[in-house]
């Protein structure tokens, strides 16, 4: 090998020190790569299941509120028409969450 190096020009020897150089940096991407999704994989894990645990949360607590607002109200009478966008939104917002958290829930295996 020494007479190999001997024999080189200084601009050959840069060049297998910089390929040499993107091989280590290559390795180390790879290492780095597949530490981050690992740990991606995990965070990703926990959101969803987080995600999962507030929108049954939030059902739940529509619901009742619901219910509260139902058994308040005496019977006989109607609820006064009010015309807002918010009025109109929300019970479509409701339905398609309540749609969307089934629909999830509907693949997924129960656990013990």
């Amino acid at each position: 090998m020494p007479r190999n190096l001997a024999r080189l020009t200084p601009l050959q020897v840069r060049k297998q020190l910089l390929v040499a150089t993107a091989q280590v940096q290559r390795a180390q991407l790879v290492a780095d790569w597949e530490h981050l999704q690992s740990h991606a994989h995990i965070l990703a894990g926990n959101a969803r299941q987080r995600m999962r645990t507030a929108g049954i949360a939030v059902a739940v607590i529509s619901m009742a509120a619901a219910a509260l607002s139902a058994a308040r109200r005496p019977r006989g009478t109607a609820r006064p028409i009010r015309f807002s966008a918010l009025n109109s939104v929300l019970p479509l917002v409701r339905l398609a969450f309540s749609l969307w958290v089934a629909h999830r829930t509907a693949g997924r295996p129960k656990s013990p």
